[in-house]
């Protein structure tokens, strides 16, 4: 019979370490049992501080996620009251400007009454006209409709204004959580 193969042991061999493939006698196939159930706490240990590590990343994930959440609604929330600023902005815009406009058409209006059309209907119900107060009519008529030009210009450019109005978006964007 052959003698285990640990250094310095005469006992007789009795099995085959599975841990390291050497004959063994009882005593230090138990001992080498005992050196792998050592290795298995020391492994369990390790699994456990492990999985602790990771759920520690996993909270880490959760309350990272929570806070890029809360930053994007702050962001979105921002950009809606940019927008609702602007919004309420060009509405007050558009609200001068027919203000501005009507003033000028009403005036036109009264223009184009006091000096075109009371005259012309004085003429008419007189049955009295004359060449110079045609020409003077004539002439009311065509200033009032340079005049009016300017309300077609205005409202052209009213509604190019209104229309490019843009805001830009804020790109702090690099807090949200990936």
């Amino acid at each position: 019979m052959a003698n285990c193969e640990e250094i310095a042991c005469a006992n007789v061999q009795s099995a085959i370490c599975l841990h390291c493939r050497r004959t063994l006698c009882v005593t230090h196939i138990v001992a080498h049992g005992m050196l792998l159930l050592k290795e298995g706490d020391q492994l369990c240990e390790e699994i456990n501080e492990l999985a602790e590590q990771l759920n520690v990343y996993l909270k880490q994930i959760h309350i990272a996620r929570e806070e890029a959440v809360y930053k994007l609604n702050l962001w979105r929330q921002n950009q809606i009251d940019k927008v609702e600023h602007k919004y309420i902005e060009k509405v007050q815009m558009i609200e001068f400007g027919k203000d501005h406009l009507t003033d000028l058409e009403n005036k036109l209006t009264q223009r184009l009454t006091e000096e075109a059309k009371q005259p012309l209907e004085y003429m008419q119900t007189r049955q009295n006209a004359n060449n110079q107060s045609l020409q003077i009519i004539r002439q009311a008529i065509e200033n009032i409709a340079q005049d009016s030009t300017q309300l077609d210009l205005c409202l052209k450019d009213s509604s190019s204004s209104v229309v490019n109005t843009s805001i830009n978006p804020s790109s702090n964007l690099d807090f949200i959580f990936v």
